[in-house]
């Protein structure tokens, strides 16, 4: 895959006549711009270097290359972390907006005017590679074997220069992107036939003060706000419960403990979807039952892209109301 600074730095002239009056060239250390892009968006050297997977002090002295180049000041330095100045901002502006363009020609280089191949870099929330996910994309890849997909789990924030594609329950929008919702998916509550046999099963919320819960955090921050007002808070926090809430990052895990008849999890219903056989449902009758939404996002500029709008519709096709 081309690189855009490389592109940047190796494209004509014209280019940047025709955009910026040539007040900007060709000549300009585009590795410099793209490090202080980087910092800007993160807001501070530590995230930019961790996102980057670079060495903060070598972030640090390329801005300082950087600021002397420019003869001034670009960041001022804060305690916790690091603000545009006039000067600053006025080349984010510029840099922003130069990288979509050579994002935007790099695509139309690399995938032959947008043509259902190529690569497409997919960032998804964590937890979210679940079966629905795969189950989707291989109707997807079968119809067009020439797009190559890279998924990476991540939940730092969406980087356009590394992804084409961001899915996760993120309601707003990443700057600069689109986004479509895909649909909604339950909470339920789940546990193993020998748990609930030796414990018991819950018949309503407030008989879950007597049983281990199992979940991860993302899934507990939403149940959280919606069993009223804040029950498994409560019960984390009271030293009066026998079972505290465990809370694991991963779906593999928490299966794993629902086996091992440690508890009950909640857990969202494409994460058991492999597993149904083994597990029993718990259903309390909730008046209103913990959804949560699943959006698709991409940049703008790559609106155009087929194999985007493509992918979208394969997403939303099977939750379908007509299937």
């Amino acid at each position: 895959m081309i690189n855009v600074t490389f592109l940047l730095t190796n494209i004509p002239q014209d280019f940047y006549d025709q955009r910026w009056g040539g007040s900007m060239n060709r000549s300009m250390d585009w590795n410099k711009i793209n490090i202080f892009y980087r910092v800007a968006q993160a807001g501070s050297f530590t995230h930019a270097a961790q996102s980057m997977r670079v060495n903060q002090s070598s972030l640090s002295r390329q801005i300082i290359d950087l600021e002397r180049t420019f003869n001034t000041r670009l960041f001022e330095r804060k305690r916790r972390g690091v603000l545009l100045t006039k000067q600053g901002n006025e080349l984010y502006r510029f840099a922003h907006k130069t990288f979509q363009e050579g994002e935007r020609l790099r695509h139309f280089l690399t995938n032959k005017n947008y043509d259902l191949c190529g690569s497409l870099d997919i960032m998804v929330a964590k937890t979210w590679t679940s079966p629905w996910l795969i189950k989707t994309l291989e109707p997807f890849m079968r119809d067009y074997p020439e797009v190559n997909i890279n998924i990476i789990e991540d939940d730092e924030p969406f980087d356009s220069n590394r992804f084409d594609v961001l899915i996760g329950p993120q309601e707003q929008a990443p700057y600069q992107c689109l986004q479509s919702y895909i649909r909604s998916f339950e909470v339920k509550l789940f546990s193993s036939k020998e748990y609930l046999a030796e414990h018991g099963t819950p018949q309503s919320i407030h008989d879950l003060k007597d049983h281990r819960l199992i979940s991860n955090s993302a899934n507990l921050s939403r149940v959280n706000d919606d069993y009223e007002g804040g029950l498994l808070k409560r019960q984390k926090k009271s030293m009066k419960s026998h079972y505290p809430p465990m809370i694991m990052s991963s779906a593999e895990g928490i299966l794993c403990a629902l086996r091992e008849n440690m508890g009950i999890a909640f857990l969202r219903e494409d994460q058991v979807e492999e597993a149904k056989d083994s597990l029993v449902e718990i259903n309390l009758e909730l008046d209103n039952p913990t959804k949560i939404p699943l959006y698709m996002n991409f940049p703008i500029h790559l609106l155009g892209v087929e194999k985007i709008l493509k992918l979208r519709n394969y997403i939303k096709k099977p939750f379908s109301p007509n299937n």
